[in-house]
């Protein structure tokens, strides 16, 4: 697909999860240009997200104690 704005223009692939702009590409969440082309074809753009978005991946990375950090003297 191909999303204008003003004069710059974005090709999105939506079977690829890339986009001309990279955030999409390097985020691994759908850009703005990503989310106007799956709210035209009425397709989730949560189903474009990585996994590591999700709930539990971040309930997992938070899982185990951290410790605040000292004086940096120390």
């Amino acid at each position: 697909y191909e999303v204008r704005k003003q004069s710059h223009t974005s090709i999105v692939d939506l079977e690829s999860n890339r986009c001309t702009c990279r955030e999409f590409d390097i985020d691994r969440i759908p850009c703005s240009h990503a989310i106007a082309v799956s709210f035209l074809s009425n397709v989730d753009f949560y189903s474009f997200c990585s996994e590591y978005y999700s709930v539990m991946f971040w309930s997992l990375a938070y899982a185990d104690l951290i410790y605040p950090v000292s004086d940096q003297n120390e």
